[in-house]
């Protein structure tokens, strides 16, 4: 764990938290286990998908916290590396980090008669992100086709990652269809997409399964996957590339 990014606390809005869809819908014993588990997350900087693992940072029963687990679970995605991340956690430690670089670099200009400390590259890459966010708010909520949403999505791609035009393009593609084949094999139910943060796992599933008919016929098998299989819930882009290559597998044993 990268030391230099620990704090001791976050911030913690009552009324956000009160009003949240996702808590509302938890048994007061499952907001027990998803308070204790954000403080874990914020400590560690995320958490073991084991189920085991977490039942023992919960204090909660393997049982219990496995009955709670569904309501809980839409509240972490899985990152890269296999461990759950609250999104709302990375933003405020990525706000901290920012506030005290900039006050950092005040301090040092005032008193420390040089140059400001140079803002660190993943700095510059949040706000890039930012600022791309920003524009493909706008531009999808001006489209009205198939083909503006895919042009959307690629167009979601943060500027500091560099990718061929025909991945970009696929990419887009993917991500156009994400939630529609996600409502359709899970019953009318809505995935909360974000090109910006899912583009770059959006690449990479591209790049590993160039035939998108392909990528999404894994994807709907993805997404059949029941309740029971924990990687599978609520579904990210992180969760399916995790679970790709055996889903790949599993589809060519039956003859697909």
């Amino acid at each position: 764990m990268d030391e230099s990014r620990k704090s001791p606390a976050f911030q913690f809005y009552p009324k956000d938290f009160l009003s949240d869809e996702k808590q509302i819908r938890m048994s007061s014993s499952a907001v027990g286990i998803y308070v204790r588990l954000l403080c874990h997350c914020w400590i560690e900087q995320s958490l073991p998908s084991d189920e085991r693992a977490l039942a023992q940072l919960s204090g909660a029963p393997l049982r219990e916290l496995r009955a709670a687990w569904p309501s809980i679970a839409p509240c972490f995605e899985m990152n890269a590396s296999g461990r759950l991340e609250n999104p709302r956690l990375v933003r405020e430690r990525d706000s901290q980090d920012r506030f005290h670089m900039k006050q950092s670099r005040r301090a040092k200009k005032r008193w420390g008669g040089g140059v400001p400390a140079k803002v660190p590259e993943s700095f510059a890459k949040t706000t890039e992100l930012d600022a791309n966010a920003l524009h493909c708010s706008s531009s999808s909520s001006s489209s009205s086709s198939a083909k503006q949403n895919t042009k959307s999505a690629s167009a979601c791609a943060p500027a500091h990652i560099f990718v061929a035009e025909e991945i970009e393009e696929k990419a887009g593609k993917f991500l156009a269809n994400y939630q529609a084949i996600y409502a359709e094999e899970r019953n009318g139910a809505h995935f909360p997409l974000k090109p910006v943060l899912h583009f770059h796992t959006a690449c990479e599933l591209v790049q590993g399964w160039p035939d998108l008919a392909r990528l999404e016929l894994m994807f709907r098998t993805f997404c059949k996957l029941p309740a029971s299989e924990k990687m599978a819930w609520p579904g990210t882009p992180a969760q399916f590339k995790h679970l790709a290559p055996s889903i790949d597998a599993r589809l060519r044993q039956a003859g697909a």
